[in-house]
């Protein structure tokens, strides 16, 4: 499962792509509709810090942290930071 962390109004505004499409669509499309989009429930950001929290101590979500660069170039550890979002 994939899941987005993104504003819902931002998912919603087409990509100018020439199907005219929005975010939404394109990511459910990559994700072949296997996509989670907790923040369309979650109205104020304490509550999708909350979540992101609660995510993050039962395991669902493995922090950014954890998860070491491989080798990506550019990619540096505050990017991975939950601070980043």
């Amino acid at each position: 499962m994939t899941f987005v962390l993104a504003d819902p109004s931002l998912l919603d505004h087409e990509t100018n792509d020439i199907f005219r499409r929005n975010l939404r669509v394109v990511t459910d499309r990559l994700t072949e509709g296997n996509t989670h989009y907790p923040y369309d429930h979650l109205e104020d950001i304490g509550q999708r810090a909350e979540w992101v929290e609660r995510r993050l101590e039962s395991g669902e979500i493995v922090d950014p942290r954890s998860v070491g660069g491989g080798g990506r170039k550019g990619v540096t550890d505050d990017q991975r930071s939950l601070d980043s979002f």
